[in-house]
């Protein structure tokens, strides 16, 4: 991502190539994630079932509500923070570690809680149990992390970041790979996790100096909590809203149902998550360096939001023109994944748009309103969610998804005219000209596709 360079910035000379630098770290390691989640989903979908998906994605959704809704946001925080962090580490750390006892200790106990979901088949429960319990250490692992690898994303050291993820990456996607050819298993998805995340975990105290100890000093909590608690909020309602529709999912439809939308929602927005973990991570610390000058900050939203856009409906459009195919590579058992990856890949799109807002509201010190639009469109999920399943089944849930999806950017785009004093024009013709070029690409793709075919 680029950040507007100023020749006279005194204060920040450097942000500029900091930014480009970082950005270079960050994109590479998304797109070589993306590549390894891509591999993993499509090897692991042809040997495992869309059932062994839905019992994961059962324990994730139990593991990611009680993350959510006990988020701290204390590390958006601390980098948001101009002062000197390291009084308040050990205590963020420790709060930490609390809160991830706390997460492991109600999942254990409440794990046979799945056997209340009609859906779920009686003979499974037992097994769902196990893997929700097991699948619980890997947040007792990211508690223990060391918290002095925020730094990487503070300063912009992002090659260190790179190193981080991709370790942990690897590990994952080899880990999960060999045991699901051996075992066949729905355990080959959990192990990984766990193998996985304990990667991560050592390696964060390998790449950076710092040892966190425990130590609670509660005026600093307080201060940590007072800009945090939006972030809790806003994720509440985030994690609702992008995971509401695989609660609804698995208690209407079923978990084979489940497995395969989320299948298709990962496929469809792997592309979407690398671009939005990039940008929140690159322009986040970068945008709060220069917040105070409006003028700079649009000017940076703007350049970012171009490139952006661009990049999200090119990969939209060459995802949905390929999504067929997939679904035949899998086979049978995936017949209905490849509409749903056309249809989701309009929400992906705009999904990795909408993420170059929230460093900006961050930055600026107004987490408060991205809270705001997310619960608007979280009323509209409410309100569309359950006549779109219940008549037109996982097709219906998908168009509602993506419609709200393009319907909530109209308020955000409005609430940054004023905020970075810019025109619509600007905010609104990149993401115009762009969804455009990703409706070709996507055209251009199926129809060479058809052309093969005929041929062959």
């Amino acid at each position: 991502m680029e950040i507007t360079k100023q020749k006279n910035d005194k204060k920040h000379p450097d942000l500029y190539k900091k930014v480009l630098k970082g950005g270079f770290w960050v994109f590479a390691l998304r797109i070589f994630t993306a590549i390894l989640s891509f591999i993993r989903l499509t090897v692991l979908a042809k040997l495992l079932s869309p059932n062994d998906f839905g019992m994961l994605g059962t324990a994730l959704l139990m593991i990611g509500t009680l993350n959510t809704f006990t988020r701290t946001g204390f590390n958006a925080a601390l980098i948001q923070n101009d002062k000197d962090i390291t009084p308040y580490l050990n205590t963020a750390w420790t709060l930490n570690i609390l809160r991830a006892l706390a997460i492991f200790t109600i999942l254990f106990f409440i794990a046979p809680m799945v056997g209340m979901i009609p859906s779920v088949d009686a003979s499974q429960v037992p097994k769902i149990i196990n893997i929700i319990r097991v699948t619980a250490l890997c947040v007792l692992l990211q508690g223990f992390s060391n918290i002095g690898t925020l730094y990487f994303q503070k300063e912009l050291q992002f090659h260190k970041k790179f190193i981080l993820g991709s370790v942990a990456n690897i590990v994952s996607v080899c880990a999960s790979i060999t045991i699901a050819i051996i075992y066949k298993s729905v355990w080959a998805l959990v192990i990984a996790r766990i193998i996985s995340s304990l990667a991560s975990c050592a390696l964060s105290y390998y790449l950076h100096p710092y040892r966190p100890k425990l130590e609670l000093r509660l005026s600093k909590a307080k201060e940590l909590w007072n800009f945090g608690r939006w972030i809790t909020v806003g994720s509440i309602i985030g994690f609702i809203m992008t995971q509401g529709d695989d609660i609804f999912a698995m208690v209407y439809l079923g978990l084979t149902s489940l497995g395969i939308y989320q299948l298709a929602y990962k496929v469809s927005n792997i592309p979407a998550t690398e671009i939005t973990n990039t940008i929140t991570s690159v322009t986040f610390p970068a945008l709060s360096l220069i917040k105070d000058d409006i003028d700079r900050l649009g000017r940076a939203y703007l350049n970012i939001v171009n490139k952006t856009s661009l990049i999200s409906f090119t990969i939209a459009g060459l995802i949905a023109g390929v999504a067929p195919l997939l679904a035949i590579f899998l086979g049978a058992k995936w017949n209905s994944i490849g509409v749903l990856i056309m249809i989701l890949s309009i929400k992906g799109a705009m999904r990795s748009i909408g993420s170059t807002r929230g460093p900006v509201y961050l930055s600026c010190g107004v987490p408060k309103i991205a809270a705001q639009f997310k619960l608007f469109r979280l009323c509209m999920l409410a309100i569309s969610i359950y006549p779109a399943t219940r008549y037109f089944g996982l097709i219906g849930l998908s168009v509602a998804i993506s419609a709200i999806a393009v319907i909530g950017q109209i308020p955000e785009i409005v609430f940054l005219k004023g905020q970075l004093q810019v025109s619509y024009s600007k905010l609104v013709k990149p993401l115009i000209k762009h969804a455009i070029y990703g409706i070709i690409i996507f055209v251009t793709v199926r129809l060479l596709i058809f052309s093969v075919g005929d041929f062959a």
